[in-house]
Formats: structure tokens, C-alpha cells, sequence
């Protein structure tokens, strides 16, 4: 499965969550912005540069604000803007940090886990 497909799939089963999990990303593109100086002082990724994590943050903001009711409505809309490319990096760990704050639905965490971590 891509993670587009998986995004789909999540959305299709957890429609109530998709518009908390577009909060989640917008909430952690705010972080970013907010904290940039410090995170960009102490990030320690070896893995992408921090001015990479910043940018694909900047492309999910950019998604949400221009499909954000269609998202809402639409689970391939939600699953096409936010989770194809490399801005699904982004995106997935905004996921997975969402749903392990999830203790009271641990249905859609056990989903999230599932999909995401095989």
C-alpha cells in the first residue's frame, strides 16, 4: 500500500478523526514555525535536514489551507493532498503522534498502528 492508500483507508474508516488529524497537522506546522530557532539548534535527525522537515511542514500548510473543507468532505482529497510524495514523511508522523495522545479511542490507535508500522 502506498501511503496515500493508507491515508484513504484510515480516513474511510475513522471519517469523525480526519478533520482532529488535519488539526494535528496544522497544530504541528504552528510548532515548527513558532520554535524554529530552538529546533533548528538541537535537531539531531541524521536522517533529513532540518530545513527539509521545515519545507515539507510549509507544503502541508499549504495543502490544508487550500483544500481544507474538501479534505474534510473527501477522503481521497484528504489522502491525494497531504499524504503523496515526500510530504507524507511530514504527515505520518503527525499522524502517529496524534493517535498515541488517542488513550480514550484505542481503536483508531490500534488502526493507526497497523497501517502505518506493518
Amino acid at each position: 500500500m502506498t501511503n496515500t492508500d493508507k491515508a484513504k483507508l484510515l480516513a474511510d474508516l475513522f471519517p469523525d478523526e480526519t478533520e482532529n488529524i488535519i488539526e494535528a497537522i496544522q497544530s504541528k506546522c504552528n510548532y515548527l514555525r513558532e520554535h524554529e530557532t530552538e529546533l533548528r539548534k538541537t535537531w539531531d535527525s541524521g536522517f533529513m535536514p532540518f530545513m527539509f522537515w521545515l519545507d515539507l511542514a510549509a507544503d502541508a500548510e499549504k495543502a490544508i489551507k487550500k483544500y481544507r473543507y474538501n479534505m474534510v468532505k473527501s477522503s481521497k482529497v484528504f489522502s491525494d493532498q497531504l499524504f503523496f510524495g515526500h510530504i507524507a514523511l511530514f504527515t505520518n508522523d503527525c499522524i502517529a503522534s496524534y493517535a498515541a495522545k488517542q488513550d480514550k479511542r484505542p481503536k483508531f490507535q490500534k488502526a493507526v498502528d497497523l497501517i502505518f508500522n506493518p
